[in-house]
């Protein structure tokens, strides 16, 4: 394949220099392939423990356009879980019937995702279910269900609620009024965006000023949320 017509890099992939010459031969070859069953099938081989049952899922699709989106989201998952220490993972949750639901819900949605920030969200989900120490208080279909929902914007005004220390009702004086200036920069519309949190049971409405203005914080459920799907590092899955 000449070098104009070579598929772009997924972002993950990062400096392969950090991985052994077989994994990066292997990667390359599969996301090089010209035939995206063929390099999916690669992928499938390279992933431990899940790569067999992944591929009774994936096979039976002949559109090739999202088995290259397969292909690509299976190579984060090979790249992320070769960074995780097998120790920490629990390889009986693989032939769970949780995980199949939840890997299965993963291929269907991300064929309709074109964000590689918010595929590597769900590759850093899937893996991080299968931790044997995870700590959480949440039910993981509800949280897949919710990952489904949130777009960037929504992830990126959680995040700045966060830094900002907008968690509770002590936190939300004079100067809250004035977010719309940073908010704006991440939608223009970010209201909206606020809004919709309320909904997903991320942000709580809470009156203050005597009662005339409603303003928003940032719940246990929403940085927990964050938290687990790893947005913008707050978890990282190799630690």
């Amino acid at each position: 394949m000449d070098k104009e017509n070579k598929p772009k890099l997924p972002a993950v992939i990062g400096n392969l220099k950090s991985y052994s010459k077989e994994t990066t031969s292997l990667v390359k070859d599969a996301l090089y392939s010209i035939d995206a069953e063929q390099g999916t099938r690669i992928f499938l081989n390279m992933l431990p423990w899940i790569g067999g049952a992944l591929g009774q899922l994936v096979y039976g699709n002949k559109d090739k356009r999202e088995l290259e989106k397969i292909k690509s989201f299976i190579s984060m998952l090979v790249l992320n879980l070769n960074n995780v220490l097998e120790e920490k993972i629990d390889k009986e949750y693989f032939k769970s019937e949780e995980f199949y639901i939840l890997i299965k819900k993963v291929l269907n949605r991300i064929k309709y995702e074109s964000r590689e920030e918010k595929l590597m969200m769900f590759s850093s989900f899937l893996i991080k279910c299968a931790f044997k120490d995870v700590d959480l208080k949440i039910n993981k279909e509800y949280l897949l269900d919710k990952l489904e929902l949130v777009q960037l914007e929504h992830f990126k005004i959680m995040q700045y609620y966060l830094d900002k220390g907008y968690t509770r009702v002590g936190s939300l004086g004079c100067i809250y009024d004035s977010r719309g200036g940073d908010l704006s920069q991440i939608a223009e519309h970010f209201d909206v965006y606020e809004t919709d949190l309320v909904n997903f049971g991320f942000f709580q409405i809470t009156q203050t000023g005597g009662g005339n203005k409603n303003r928003y914080m940032l719940i246990p459920l929403g940085i927990e949320f964050l938290k687990f799907v790893n947005f913008e590092g707050n978890d990282e899955i190799n630690k």
